[in-house]
């Protein structure tokens, strides 16, 4: 990329055995995952969540991030559907609080099929 742009890619997994409690059940719409979605609304055994940020940095120690994704949830992989698939898109405002280590305080409005999210975090989602 540019200087100053950055693309990131994030894909993750998540399987847990018939006997786990529900609380060790995988957990769709952590922050890490696709923001646009309430962490614990959707909960099951098998979970797959996939996305991509782009990052462009501003002066004054500005930046604009987009990102976009997708994912399910299931009680088994065979069980996930396209046509129940959860996509998430949104964007961030960005302030460079650490020049020399670059770490962000960022804000980010994601958009789910069930509503949106509004998060706040020092350093990027991932």
């Amino acid at each position: 990329m540019r200087k100053g742009h950055v693309l990131a890619y994030r894909t993750s997994l998540c399987s847990v055995s018939d006997k786990s409690p529900f609380y060790d059940l995988c957990l769709y719409g952590a922050s890490s995952d696709l923001r646009g979605y309430t962490a614990g609304k959707f909960q099951d055994q098998r979970m797959f969540a996939s996305q991509a940020e782009y990052r462009v940095e501003l002066p004054y120690r500005f930046g604009l991030v987009g990102f976009a994704g997708v994912g399910g949830v299931a009680q088994r992989w065979k069980d996930l559907r396209f046509d129940e698939l959860l996509p998430a898109a949104g964007a961030g405002l960005r302030f460079k609080l650490d020049k020399k280590n670059r770490i962000n305080y960022r804000i980010d409005l994601g958009f789910g099929r069930s509503g949106h999210t509004l998060s706040m975090s020092v350093t990027e989602a991932f």
